[in-house]
């Protein structure tokens, strides 16, 4: 089963840790998780010692720095790329189950009510 993975941070704290440990427990289980999160970090490195495939997308994750106008204005505007580059990836990829690690990453369920 091909499985998109979306991640909130890229570093190995708290839901990372546990993006990292829920994509190596699918790898094993003969699934393929493609893990997207918007930047390079620790997170990356940890799951390609696993060999899980990582792809870089900004997401327009909710974060509380982004509540005025202008934030907002900014998370449309990467919202709407990012749904761009999913939606490609997951009819490339013939993605079967869209996984969101954490509720900040809002764009994993609009895809999926989506149909995708």
């Amino acid at each position: 089963m091909n499985i998109l993975v979306l991640g909130a941070s890229s570093d190995l704290y708290g839901g990372s840790k546990i993006l990292s440990i829920v994509a190596n427990i699918l790898a094993e289980g003969k699934h393929n998780p493609i893990v997207v999160i918007s930047e390079t970090g620790p997170l990356v490195e940890e799951l390609a010692k696993h060999n899980v495939e990582v792809k870089i997308i900004r997401l327009g994750i909710l974060r509380r720095k982004y509540m005025s106008i202008s934030g907002i204005l900014n998370r449309i505007t990467v919202t709407r790329s990012a749904w761009k580059a999913l939606n490609s990836l997951i009819d490339d990829r013939k993605i079967d189950l869209i996984y969101s690690n954490t509720t900040g990453v809002f764009i994993g369920a609009f895809l999926a009510k989506n149909g995708n």
